[in-house]
Protein backbone atom coordinates (compact mmCIF):
# COMPACT_ATOMS: atom_id res chain seq x y z
CA UNK A 1 0.00 0.00 0.00
CA UNK A 2 2.80 2.57 0.80
CA UNK A 3 4.05 1.82 -2.92
CA UNK A 4 0.51 2.54 -4.39
CA UNK A 5 -0.20 5.92 -5.92
CA UNK A 6 -2.87 8.06 -3.41
CA UNK A 7 -4.54 11.50 -4.92
CA UNK A 8 -7.39 11.71 -1.76
CA UNK A 9 -8.73 14.42 0.59
CA UNK A 10 -9.21 13.09 3.78
CA UNK A 11 -10.58 14.17 7.04
CA UNK A 12 -8.53 13.74 10.57
CA UNK A 13 -9.77 15.79 13.63
CA UNK A 14 -10.92 19.26 13.22
CA UNK A 15 -8.45 19.01 10.05
CA UNK A 16 -8.79 18.36 6.13
CA UNK A 17 -5.75 16.59 4.95
CA UNK A 18 -4.41 16.80 1.28
CA UNK A 19 -2.30 13.73 -0.26
CA UNK A 20 -1.06 13.12 -3.65
CA UNK A 21 1.31 11.17 -3.48
CA UNK A 22 2.62 9.59 -7.08
CA UNK A 23 5.34 7.28 -8.15
CA UNK A 24 8.09 9.96 -8.22
CA UNK A 25 6.91 12.70 -5.57
CA UNK A 26 4.46 13.62 -2.67
CA UNK A 27 2.91 17.04 -2.07
CA UNK A 28 0.64 17.17 1.13
CA UNK A 29 -0.78 19.93 3.11
CA UNK A 30 -3.75 20.87 5.49
CA UNK A 31 -6.55 22.63 4.36
CA UNK A 32 -6.08 26.33 6.14
CA UNK A 33 -9.17 27.07 6.23
CA UNK A 34 -11.54 23.98 5.54
CA UNK A 35 -12.62 24.61 2.15
CA UNK A 36 -15.91 22.47 3.01
CA UNK A 37 -16.82 25.65 5.75
CA UNK A 38 -16.99 22.91 8.49
CA UNK A 39 -16.08 24.45 11.70
CA UNK A 40 -14.44 22.47 14.98
CA UNK A 41 -16.30 19.61 16.40
CA UNK A 42 -15.97 20.92 19.83
CA UNK A 43 -16.21 23.95 22.10
CA UNK A 44 -12.30 24.83 23.71
CA UNK A 45 -13.53 25.99 26.46
CA UNK A 46 -9.64 27.18 28.71
CA UNK A 47 -10.86 30.33 28.63
CA UNK A 48 -14.07 30.05 30.29
CA UNK A 49 -14.05 31.18 33.45
CA UNK A 50 -16.47 28.83 34.95
CA UNK A 51 -14.82 25.91 33.01
CA UNK A 52 -14.74 22.84 35.13
CA UNK A 53 -10.95 22.12 35.65
CA UNK A 54 -11.04 18.95 36.55
CA UNK A 55 -12.97 17.75 33.60
CA UNK A 56 -11.83 15.98 30.30
CA UNK A 57 -13.30 18.94 28.16
CA UNK A 58 -11.17 21.25 29.96
CA UNK A 59 -7.73 19.33 30.16
CA UNK A 60 -7.94 18.64 26.24
CA UNK A 61 -9.03 22.19 25.32
CA UNK A 62 -5.79 23.56 27.11
CA UNK A 63 -3.72 20.29 25.84
CA UNK A 64 -4.51 21.97 22.51
CA UNK A 65 -2.91 25.37 23.70
CA UNK A 66 0.29 24.03 24.57
CA UNK A 67 0.60 20.71 22.00
CA UNK A 68 -1.30 22.50 18.77
CA UNK A 69 -4.25 22.56 17.10
CA UNK A 70 -6.24 20.71 14.29
CA UNK A 71 -8.08 23.80 13.34
CA UNK A 72 -5.87 25.26 10.80
CA UNK A 73 -6.62 28.89 10.03
CA UNK A 74 -4.81 32.06 8.24
CA UNK A 75 -3.89 34.38 10.54
CA UNK A 76 -3.75 32.19 13.95
CA UNK A 77 -0.62 31.86 16.34
CA UNK A 78 0.69 28.65 15.07
CA UNK A 79 2.87 25.92 17.45
CA UNK A 80 4.60 23.38 15.88
CA UNK A 81 2.60 22.09 13.12
CA UNK A 82 3.93 21.58 9.80
CA UNK A 83 1.54 22.36 7.41
CA UNK A 84 2.71 21.15 4.19
CA UNK A 85 5.42 20.07 2.18
CA UNK A 86 6.63 18.62 -1.18
CA UNK A 87 9.17 15.43 -1.22
CA UNK A 88 10.58 13.92 -4.07
CA UNK A 89 13.02 11.12 -1.88
CA UNK A 90 13.13 10.97 1.40
CA UNK A 91 16.32 13.57 1.73
CA UNK A 92 15.24 15.91 -1.36
CA UNK A 93 11.90 17.31 0.57
CA UNK A 94 10.67 21.12 0.37
CA UNK A 95 8.77 23.64 2.56
CA UNK A 96 8.53 26.85 3.30
CA UNK A 97 7.22 28.33 7.28
CA UNK A 98 7.42 31.18 9.07
CA UNK A 99 9.84 30.66 12.17
CA UNK A 100 8.97 31.41 15.45
CA UNK A 101 12.68 32.22 15.91
CA UNK A 102 15.12 34.17 13.69
CA UNK A 103 18.17 31.38 13.70
CA UNK A 104 18.29 28.38 13.92
CA UNK A 105 20.03 27.40 17.24
CA UNK A 106 17.09 29.52 18.80
CA UNK A 107 15.14 27.48 21.31
CA UNK A 108 11.76 28.87 20.73
CA UNK A 109 8.20 26.53 19.95
CA UNK A 110 7.39 27.26 17.08
CA UNK A 111 10.83 26.86 16.14
CA UNK A 112 12.85 27.83 12.90
CA UNK A 113 11.75 25.22 10.81
CA UNK A 114 9.30 23.75 12.38
CA UNK A 115 5.76 25.07 12.92
CA UNK A 116 4.49 28.47 12.40
CA UNK A 117 4.33 31.52 14.05
CA UNK A 118 1.60 32.91 11.88
CA UNK A 119 -0.46 30.05 9.87
CA UNK A 120 -0.55 30.65 6.44
CA UNK A 121 -3.83 30.17 3.78
CA UNK A 122 -3.01 27.01 2.24
CA UNK A 123 -5.13 25.51 -0.95
CA UNK A 124 -3.86 22.54 -2.57
CA UNK A 125 -5.40 20.53 -5.90
CA UNK A 126 -3.76 17.85 -6.66
CA UNK A 127 0.26 18.46 -7.32
CA UNK A 128 -0.44 22.47 -7.28
CA UNK A 129 -0.61 24.04 -3.90
CA UNK A 130 -1.09 27.65 -2.98
CA UNK A 131 -0.01 29.65 0.07
CA UNK A 132 -0.09 32.87 1.54
CA UNK A 133 1.80 34.32 4.40
CA UNK A 134 0.84 37.38 6.12
CA UNK A 135 2.71 38.29 9.25
CA UNK A 136 1.02 41.41 11.44
CA UNK A 137 3.67 44.34 12.09
CA UNK A 138 3.29 42.90 16.11
CA UNK A 139 5.44 39.62 14.82
CA UNK A 140 9.02 39.90 15.48
CA UNK A 141 9.81 38.34 12.95
CA UNK A 142 9.20 39.82 9.83
CA UNK A 143 10.02 36.88 7.06
CA UNK A 144 9.22 33.50 5.76
CA UNK A 145 11.84 30.90 4.56
CA UNK A 146 11.89 27.95 2.03
CA UNK A 147 13.55 24.66 2.88
CA UNK A 148 15.57 23.72 -0.23
CA UNK A 149 18.74 21.39 -0.16
CA UNK A 150 20.74 21.80 -2.91
CA UNK A 151 22.60 19.26 -2.60
CA UNK A 152 19.86 16.82 -2.56
CA UNK A 153 18.87 17.80 -5.69
CA UNK A 154 20.79 15.78 -9.00
CA UNK A 155 19.57 19.22 -10.96
CA UNK A 156 18.49 22.60 -10.26
CA UNK A 157 17.19 25.73 -11.42
CA UNK A 158 17.71 28.91 -9.70
CA UNK A 159 15.77 32.13 -10.56
CA UNK A 160 14.58 35.09 -9.07
CA UNK A 161 11.02 33.79 -8.10
CA UNK A 162 11.50 30.54 -9.23
CA UNK A 163 13.41 27.49 -7.56
CA UNK A 164 12.99 24.04 -9.61
CA UNK A 165 14.83 20.72 -8.70
CA UNK A 166 14.90 17.18 -9.68
CA UNK A 167 15.33 14.12 -7.53
CA UNK A 168 14.63 10.54 -9.20
CA UNK A 169 11.94 10.52 -11.60
CA UNK A 170 10.31 13.46 -9.94
CA UNK A 171 10.14 17.37 -10.23
CA UNK A 172 9.10 20.23 -8.18
CA UNK A 173 8.91 24.27 -8.98
CA UNK A 174 8.44 27.06 -6.23
CA UNK A 175 7.60 30.33 -7.02
CA UNK A 176 7.29 33.10 -4.62
CA UNK A 177 5.67 36.74 -4.86
CA UNK A 178 8.67 38.41 -3.60
CA UNK A 179 12.84 37.35 -4.57
CA UNK A 180 14.37 34.24 -3.17
CA UNK A 181 17.58 35.78 -1.00
CA UNK A 182 19.87 32.55 -0.39
CA UNK A 183 21.20 32.12 2.98
CA UNK A 184 23.32 29.59 5.24
CA UNK A 185 23.20 29.63 9.08
CA UNK A 186 24.16 26.07 11.05
CA UNK A 187 23.57 24.45 7.39
CA UNK A 188 24.89 25.36 4.26
CA UNK A 189 23.04 25.55 0.77
CA UNK A 190 19.75 24.82 2.21
CA UNK A 191 17.74 28.07 2.79
CA UNK A 192 15.96 30.79 0.71
CA UNK A 193 14.58 33.29 2.97
CA UNK A 194 11.61 36.23 1.27
CA UNK A 195 12.14 39.40 3.27
CA UNK A 196 8.49 40.12 3.16
CA UNK A 197 5.44 40.21 5.80
CA UNK A 198 3.26 39.48 2.76
CA UNK A 199 3.90 37.18 0.99
CA UNK A 200 2.95 34.19 -1.51
CA UNK A 201 3.98 30.47 -2.72
CA UNK A 202 2.65 28.49 -5.25
CA UNK A 203 4.67 24.88 -5.25
CA UNK A 204 4.01 22.25 -7.93
CA UNK A 205 5.32 18.78 -8.92
CA UNK A 206 5.48 17.16 -11.58
CA UNK A 207 7.20 13.60 -13.28
CA UNK A 208 10.35 13.29 -15.63
CA UNK A 209 8.33 10.98 -17.60
CA UNK A 210 5.36 13.52 -18.37
CA UNK A 211 7.70 16.98 -19.20
CA UNK A 212 10.99 15.32 -20.03
CA UNK A 213 13.20 18.04 -19.39
CA UNK A 214 13.54 19.79 -15.78
CA UNK A 215 13.28 23.18 -18.59
CA UNK A 216 10.65 21.65 -19.53
CA UNK A 217 8.59 21.05 -16.29
CA UNK A 218 9.36 24.76 -15.81
CA UNK A 219 8.20 26.46 -18.60
CA UNK A 220 4.99 24.27 -17.86
CA UNK A 221 4.58 25.91 -14.43
CA UNK A 222 5.42 29.14 -15.57
CA UNK A 223 2.09 28.65 -17.88
CA UNK A 224 0.37 28.61 -15.00
CA UNK A 225 1.19 32.32 -14.35
CA UNK A 226 0.99 32.77 -10.57
CA UNK A 227 0.34 36.54 -9.61
CA UNK A 228 -0.48 37.82 -6.30
CA UNK A 229 -2.65 41.10 -5.34
CA UNK A 230 -1.81 42.03 -2.16
CA UNK A 231 -4.12 44.86 -1.95
CA UNK A 232 -7.03 41.94 -2.58
CA UNK A 233 -5.19 39.39 -0.32
CA UNK A 234 -5.66 36.85 -3.64
CA UNK A 235 -3.41 34.39 -5.34
CA UNK A 236 -4.15 33.05 -8.80
CA UNK A 237 -2.15 30.46 -10.73
CA UNK A 238 -3.88 28.74 -13.68
CA UNK A 239 -7.28 28.04 -12.81
CA UNK A 240 -7.11 28.05 -9.35
CA UNK A 241 -7.60 30.81 -6.53
CA UNK A 242 -6.97 31.67 -3.37
CA UNK A 243 -7.77 34.57 -1.22
CA UNK A 244 -6.68 35.34 2.18
CA UNK A 245 -8.96 36.06 5.22
CA UNK A 246 -7.69 36.46 8.62
CA UNK A 247 -9.16 34.36 10.98
CA UNK A 248 -8.97 35.06 15.02
CA UNK A 249 -8.43 32.44 17.83
CA UNK A 250 -6.68 33.22 21.06
CA UNK A 251 -7.55 29.38 21.91
CA UNK A 252 -4.17 28.69 19.96
CA UNK A 253 -2.19 31.21 22.22
CA UNK A 254 -0.63 31.47 25.27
Amino acid sequence: MMYSPASLVYEESNARICVEKQEDYMLTSVESPRRDGRVRKWENISEQPDADTGSFSYVKSLNECFHGTTQFEPGVYGYQQHMWYAALDPAAVVFVNHPGGSCESCTTRPGYWFGNGIMPALKQVKEALCAIYRIPETHPIPFTHVYWPSSRFSYEIIEETWLAGSAGGGYVALWCSDPFTAYDDLMFHCEYRVKSRDTAYVCICGSRKDYGSLEAFLLACKERKPAYDREKGRLRAGNEEITYRKYENMTQYI
